[in-house]
């Protein structure tokens, strides 16, 4: 969104001056406009506001820098206007807080990476005698911060800022590979015998807009993925089954892992990439994970999608039996998306009838979107065996999800998702009924692109419950069962 409003506004100081007009010279702002847009996260009136003259190096009336603010606030996008503007990178304020310990404190992992590779210092003490690292380990190092530290002594200057950051994260599937390409791993749509495993590196832009994909747009005639702009599978690399899960869990450490199962019309690459995206907006503090099934990323590829993510119940159930063996069951967070629901909850549902009696596998948060599940199964078999697995189930579900529409009239049945007429309700299962939320069919994906039900999730996995919640309201089905009205007006 930055960068489109950025050009929009360029080409339009371009047809003036093209046309003979001259511009008008614009007045500096007082530096308490500049800390409005600051805190507003408006980076578009940061910039206008610093070429009108205001000082990037500007405080508040408590004599906060502008760049300590922002970094607090996690707005990448404005940390990169002021320092291109010469805002000092090491500044502080009267506490001794420097741009790169607010960073830090909130855990925004962009933000500490733009800091440091413009020269931040990462030794430097605020007046508690605290370095930026402190921060970041009292606060669970998320984002990987200590290892960001770690990496870098000070850095270059500004002009060699890299607009972006990486985000490492684990797969496995069980797609045939193909050919790799430059040396990344490639895969395709055919189901293959056994699992593969590996290691990826997505690129997102600080610019990106939380719950967008960005990608390459033809109606900007962008004819090659950027990573300053989109989001890049960089590079993906296959591991060792044995090799996987050291490498995993050594990385892992103590901190959690989000398992990621995609839907229906989605290729290796996209999987990867949203995976990446939905990690990075929910903040997760700990290690993404990727479950790719064979889709064949085609969207008049339903049926064939179908038959393969039921054939795949077998690879989905080892691979989490084996991730269960190897890992703590209770750190494990998992998100499906519609027709993965189908095959997640179908080997979770295995796992659950070769349990030993009084034997729990106990996952941590379990959140189904969208699920293209048939709602009388799922209420009446599904449901029952899934609420002994998990912590904590949800499920998302929308009166006008028109892709469930269509799964409806192609199964000859009302899909779990599907909240009309009413939503499923079931015993052990938080069902989130999000039909106030644009669920069309180009808001299939509505549990990765819209930023209140991204926070909803994020609620989610910080354990809270759904009445400690900002978007969800107690509601009761016309048979007297608890369900949630996700209102994000609330």
């Amino acid at each position: 969104m930055f960068a489109q409003t950025f050009r929009g506004l360029f080409l339009v100081v371009f047809l003036f001056v093209g046309a003979g007009f001259a511009l008008p010279v614009l007045a500096a702002a007082p530096p308490q406009e500049l800390f409005s847009a600051v805190e507003g996260g408006d980076a578009v009136r940061v910039e206008a506001l610093l070429k009108s003259g205001v000082g990037a190096n500007a405080v508040d009336a408590r004599g906060v820098p502008a760049l300590v603010t922002a970094a607090g606030r996690g707005a990448a996008d404005v940390v990169l206007a002021l320092l291109f503007a010469g805002a000092d990178v090491n500044a502080a304020d009267p506490s001794g807080t420097t741009p790169l310990i607010a960073g830090c404190k909130g855990g925004h992992t962009a933000v500490v990476q733009a800091l440091l590779e413009a020269g931040a210092d990462p030794q430097r003490r605020d007046g508690d005698g605290h370095t930026a690292r402190y921060y970041a380990e009292a606060a669970g190092d998320p984002g990987n911060l200590v290892v960001l530290l770690e990496q870098f002594g000070g850095g270059e200057k500004v002009r060699g800022v890299q607009r972006f950051v990486t985000v490492p994260l684990y797969f496995s599937t069980n797609r045939k590979p193909l050919a790799p390409v430059k040396g990344t791993a490639q895969y395709g749509a055919e189901r293959d015998a056994k699992l593969h495993y590996g290691k990826c590196e997505v690129t997102i832009p600080v610019s990106h807009v939380p719950g967008e994909l960005e990608g390459p747009s033809t109606l900007l005639l962008e004819l090659s993925a950027d990573p300053e702009k989109h989001i890049i599978l960089k590079d993906a690399r296959e591991l060792g089954e044995q090799e996987f899960y050291r490498q995993l869990k050594a990385e892992a450490g103590p901190r959690d892992i989000l398992l990621f199962v995609h839907g229906y019309n989605v290729a290796f690459e996209k999987a990867a990439r949203r995976t990446a995206q939905l990690a990075y907006d929910l903040k997760f503090p700990g290690i993404p994970v990727l479950f790719s099934w064979p889709s064949q990323g085609k969207i008049l590829g339903y049926a064939d999608d179908a038959r393969t993510v039921a054939a795949s119940v077998p690879d989905i159930e080892r691979f989490l039996r084996i991730l269960i063996e190897r890992y703590r069951p209770e750190k494990i967070h998992v998100i499906a998306h519609s027709m993965g629901t189908h095959g997640l909850t179908q080997a979770l549902a295995r796992i659950s009838d070769s349990q030993k009696k009084g034997h729990k596998v106990i996952f941590n948060q379990l959140v189904l979107a969208a699920p293209d599940i048939d709602g009388k199964l799922f209420r009446e078999e599904i449901a029952p065996k899934l609420s002994h697995l998990a912590r904590r189930v949800s499920l998302y579900a929308s009166s006008h999800d028109l892709a469930l529409a269509v799964s409806h009239r192609y199964n000859d049945g009302r899909r779990a998702g599907d909240s009309n007429p009413e939503i499923v309700v079931v015993p052990g299962v938080d069902s989130i009924d999000v039909s106030r939320v644009d669920t069309s069919l180009l808001g299939h994906s509505y549990y990765g692109s819209n930023r209140s039900i991204i926070t909803d999730i994020s609620e989610a996995l910080q354990l809270k419950k759904p009445d400690e919640r900002e978007f969800l309201v107690r509601r009761e089905s016309p048979q007297h069962r608890k369900y949630w009205l996700f209102n994000p007006t609330r």
